[in-house]
């Protein structure tokens, strides 16, 4: 009868090289950004936002973070004319410093300032809105009487 010697650290070194692995492919897995940053001002300022219809509960000038898909953009301020400008959700991919080569003659040579995931995957996906920055000149109503 044979006898088979086993060490009782290989099945920890194997579920540790196992969790490093899935941990470095679900690094590589996550998906751009599903929120935008986008900056909001009009003349006057202190019209109301609303987004798809939706208030946000802010005024002109604001920063709003909002969802990357295509939206409707209202801006409502009493005694002008409603205006309404749509988002574009934009999707850029683009090669990493490593997938492009641009290391540069003063880089290293082991690429350790690149994160793990342009080790794995030389590419970046980045997820925007258009415009980013958005500025409207409202015009006043002149259809609404003043008077009684």
């Amino acid at each position: 009868m044979a006898y088979r010697l086993q060490n009782p650290y290989m099945d920890t070194n194997r579920r540790l090289s196992l969790i490093a692995f899935c941990a470095l492919a679900w690094a590589s897995c996550i998906g751009p950004g599903r929120r935008a940053t986008i900056f909001v001002s009009t003349t006057p300022p202190g019209a109301r936002i609303m987004v798809d219809g939706m208030a946000t509960g802010m005024a002109t000038p604001a920063t709003l973070e909002i969802g990357v898909q295509d939206s409707r953009l209202t801006l409502e301020l009493e005694g002008y004319r409603t205006s309404a400008v749509l988002l574009f959700a934009e999707t850029r991919i683009q090669p990493s410093p490593l997938g492009k080569g641009d290391l540069g003659p003063g880089t290293p040579r082991m690429p350790l300032f690149l994160p793990a995931t342009d080790l794995l995957i030389p590419v970046r996906v980045e997820r925007r809105l258009a415009p980013a920055r958005i500025h409207v000149a409202l015009q006043v109503d002149r259809t609404r009487s003043s008077g009684p």
